[in-house]
């Protein structure tokens, strides 16, 4: 039984750890790869996915915020409504001017325009953050990433699938290899 030793990335070769018809067991290192690569695409990914966490939580604290002012605008809403109400009855009866009325209900028109510019600013907070299934899938997503590059790395150092005799070994540190190329053979 023989296989084929080949990498699971491209790169350069910086270490042969093996010679020609030497003994390895299961497990013991038979070369390595340039890392340095990986390491700036493991870095790059780690720290994508500490931005897209961040950027989750400044969005959840942006639609925190456009609730608090909601509920504020709501109270001074629900209060220009009811003084508006109380000097409507006032103008009414003619205890007071009309034009206190119109100004009264000016006040409240306002407070209710700008409740509902409030209102839309939190639909479109809500929206930028997304549903809790979009936020998982991107803190997912980025995790996912993450775990490749640590694999790439971890990939860069090529182990013994088996004991066994190094054979046809012509690998030499500063070759450039690719994904899927029979460099040797591990006879079994």
């Amino acid at each position: 039984n023989y296989v084929w030793i080949s990498p699971r990335v491209d790169g350069q070769v910086t270490e042969v750890f093996v010679t020609e018809h030497q003994r390895v067991q299961a497990g013991d290192d038979l070369f390595r790869l340039d890392a340095t690569p990986f390491a700036a695409l493991l870095e790059k990914a780690t720290s994508a996915e500490l931005l897209v966490t961040q950027d989750i939580q400044v969005q959840m604290a942006a639609v925190h915020a456009a609730e608090a002012k909601v509920r504020e605008q709501q109270a001074n809403v629900d209060q220009a409504k009811a003084q508006f109400e109380r000097i409507l009855k006032l103008v009414k009866r003619g205890d007071e001017a009309k034009l206190r009325g119109i100004e009264v209900e000016d006040a409240y028109k306002a407070a209710q325009a700008t409740l509902d510019d409030l209102l839309a600013e939190l639909d479109l907070a809500r929206k930028t953050l997304g549903p809790s299934q979009v936020q998982q899938a991107r803190i997912d997503e980025a995790a996912a990433a993450v775990q490749l590059a640590t694999l790439n790395v971890d990939w860069t150092l090529v182990k013994a699938p088996a004991d066994g005799w190094v054979t046809r070994l012509a690998l030499r540190p500063g070759d450039v290899v690719q994904t899927a190329d029979q460099l040797f053979v591990l006879v079994e």
